[in-house]
């Protein structure tokens, strides 16, 4: 295009200097002298406007701006297609370097040097580069021209054409995006390809192809190199399937093994196409490898998993049936143990505290028909004894079925009261080491701790033919709390919990470990015969508190009995009884009438109501029973102090154990006493604490 521009300029010049030779002469002497020649003149004009209309069309059509640099005096020329290229007004002037001004900064050095060589050195010019536009478009444009010499060799003109390529650009862009793509999915994805030319048999195989199958890098790679690579029990079908490949249009996949030239294997899964010509015939084979080795691995692994699955079911189905006969085993046990400790019960009310209490009704009855007052004063405190001993027995019943330190103090004190009566009944020295912040918050992980260790020790006593124990009571760590009971005697094979029979089960180690389970604790056992035995309990300490706290958070039960307000008297000890017994609560109200010092001025039957009514009636003493329920005698005993009253408490109770009266006293009370006292201790304590 370029070539043709130049011809039609050089005919051009030649026409205007042949017109201006031309001008004032007469038209007659000018057809005389020169008729022929400007006829000719006249007609290649006519040609000439006609191939200047024609190539201006076809710029103007193709947009492609035209451009024209007089190297010597700098003047310039851009054709209007040049202008609408670089969103310039056309009327507006323009010199060398104003192209330059619109050429992308990023690109405009490059640009700059490559037109500073092509003058210096000539030749063909191109280029390709972005410009902004005045409108703020950025878009490619390309270049290409010549370099006019003269006959000194010095550059002198450049001329050339531009012309947009944005929509190229972009496609080449998205193309080489699309291709990036798919190469970085190969890669992640560490998928092989080939390109097979069947014709031919010259086969294009991927680095990653080429690595998967373990062939060189570089150099030639034929379909013989990569079937040598199928393992050798796997070949046959594979040959078998690429004969098939160039017979069917439909997509192949296969899968097989590849023997690598260190000795190892690796499984490959192939998919591949076949494209064919217009009368059938195959041409081009294309398809894709990746290793699934890891798969294949994993697959064998899932299924080793699987197997050894169904084989811990089994096992685990056995044990479950095995520890079914098992509990089977201890309800019945549990069954008999249960009416064994209801007949010894009953034994023990009917031949014991029965019996005394007939007694003591037939000596009140003989009261009746004595007048001799020395006589009824001896039967009396023959009657009096009885009902001690009858108390006694009731006791000890109470204090082995659940011992109130338990409940009213705490399992470290409860450990201390279940040594001393281990030493009592069985000469078993305990040795108790508690810690004072390992207490369980639940009342019931405290009474199965209790029972375990019980058990343990009946165990010891049985079982380990020694005279001595060790308890710790300890803070474990993750909010738990441990139990350890230890002792240096026979011991025993752990193996016996897991392995006995259901007809040997026994309410022993068994029992302990299946009730601390459905806690969520365990027993962990270390014993060897003739090593001793240590039997460690874990148990969740729960929510951090004193016992009888998660009573008190509790919502206060209805009063059992109505309050019952006496008469006041002026000047007295002011008493307000608090039992949940209403026999009791009469009872020490005709003892108190009986004193004229003394005044009852009301009576509680809970603690919720015991707080509320001093509240109310400001008495000087409050008589406070220990076991009033939810609430009990303690924490009543607590909350009334703590709310800044001034009464004295004296805490009574059917408790003579150490532990509960401890706890009374560290609540606050000023005295404890047990009911089945003198009642002149009573009345003395009521007097002391006025006295006060």
């Amino acid at each position: 295009m370029s070539e043709d521009v130049e011809a039609l300029r050089r005919r051009l010049e030649r026409a205007e200097a042949i017109v201006e030779a031309l001008q004032g002469q007469e038209v007659d002497a000018v057809v005389g002298k020169h008729g022929v020649a400007v006829l000719r003149l006249l007609e290649v004009e006519r040609k000439l406007s006609q191939s200047e209309e024609r190539l201006r069309m076809a710029l103007e059509g193709g947009e492609v701006g035209l451009w024209d640099l007089d190297l010597l005096s700098g003047n310039v020329f851009w054709s209007e297609t040049l202008h609408d290229l670089l969103g310039r007004n056309r009327d507006e002037a323009v010199d060398g370097d104003t192209f330059f001004e619109y050429i992308h900064e990023e690109d405009r050095p490059r640009v700059r040097q490559r037109v500073a060589r092509w003058h210096a050195e000539g030749g063909d010019f191109r280029e390709e580069f972005r410009i902004v536009r005045d409108d703020g478009q950025v878009r490619w444009l390309a270049a290409s021209g010549e370099v006019e010499r003269d006959q000194d060799g010095r550059a002198v003109r450049a001329c050339g054409v531009n012309y947009d390529i944005t929509e190229r650009k972009q496609a080449e862009t998205a193309h080489r995006e699309r291709e990036e793509r798919l190469r970085l999915a190969a890669t992640i994805g560490k998928i092989g390809t080939w390109d097979l030319d069947i014709e031919s048999g010259d086969l294009d195989l991927s680095a990653r192809a080429r690595e998967i199958y373990g062939l060189p890098a570089q150099g030639e790679v034929t379909v013989q190199d990569v079937l040598a690579r199928v393992h050798e029990d796997d070949r046959a079908d594979v040959e078998s399937a690429v004969d098939a490949v160039c017979r069917t249009r439909a997509d192949i996949e296969n899968e097989y093994r590849v023997a690598m030239p260190d000795g190892s294997e690796r499984w490959v899964q192939i998919r591949c196409q076949t494209a064919f010509d217009a009368q059938g015939q195959p041409l081009r084979n294309l398809g894709v490898v990746i290793e699934t080795t890891y798969r294949k691995r994993y697959e064998e692994h899932l299924e080793d998993l699987n197997l050894e699955l169904e084989r811990r079911v089994t096992e685990r189905t056995a044990q479950v049936q095995k520890q079914a006969e098992q509990l089977r085993a201890l309800a019945s046990k549990l069954n008999r143990a249960e009416q064994r400790e209801r007949k010894r019960l009953a034994q023990i009310l009917h031949d014991h505290i029965q019996q005394l209490l007939a007694a003591a009704r037939m000596q009140v009855g003989w009261i009746k028909g004595y007048d001799d007052q020395q006589r009824m004063r001896t039967t009396a405190e023959e009657v009096y004894a009885i009902l001690r001993e009858a108390i006694d027995a009731c006791r000890s019943l109470v204090t082995d079925l659940s011992p109130p330190v338990l409940h009213e103090v705490g399992l470290g004190a409860a450990l201390d009261w279940l040594a001393a009566r281990m030493l009592e009944k069985h000469h078993l020295e305990v040795q108790v080491r508690s810690d004072t912040v390992a207490e369980p918050a639940s009342e019931e992980v405290r009474v199965l701790l209790f029972e375990c260790v019980r058990e343990l020790l009946f165990n010891v006593v049985k079982h380990a033919g020694v005279a001595d124990a060790q308890v710790a009571l300890l803070r474990a760590r993750d909010h738990q709390i441990r139990i350890v009971v230890r002792d240096e005697g026979a011991g025993f094979d752990p193996d016996m919990l897991t392995e006995r029979r259901s007809d040997a089960a026994s309410f022993g180690l068994y029992s302990i470990q299946e009730r601390l389970a459905h806690l969520g604790g365990r027993m962990t056992v270390a014993s060897a015969p003739g090593e001793g035995s240590r039997v460690t309990l874990t148990a969740p300490l729960g929510e951090q508190g004193q016992p009888g706290a998660e009573n008190a958070r509790a919502t206060p039960p209805t009063s059992r009995a109505p309050t019952v307000t006496l008469r006041r008297k002026t000047k007295l000890c002011r008493v307000l009884i608090v039992d949940d017994h209403k026999i009791m609560r009469e009872g020490l109200v005709g003892l108190f009438e009986l004193e004229s010092d003394i005044e009852v001025v009301g009576q509680a039957a809970d603690g919720p109501e015991a707080v509320k009514l001093v509240g109310q009636l400001e008495p000087d003493v409050v008589i406070m029973d220990v076991n009033l329920g939810a609430t009990s005698g303690v924490d009543a005993t607590r909350e009334i102090l703590s709310g800044g009253s001034r009464a004295k408490i004296i805490g009574l109770s059917m408790h003579a154990d150490g532990g509960v009266a401890r706890a009374m006293r560290e609540a606050g009370a000023t005295a404890y006493l047990t009911k089945d006292g003198p009642s002149e201790d009573l009345i003395a304590a009521v007097r002391a604490c006025r006295q006060a």
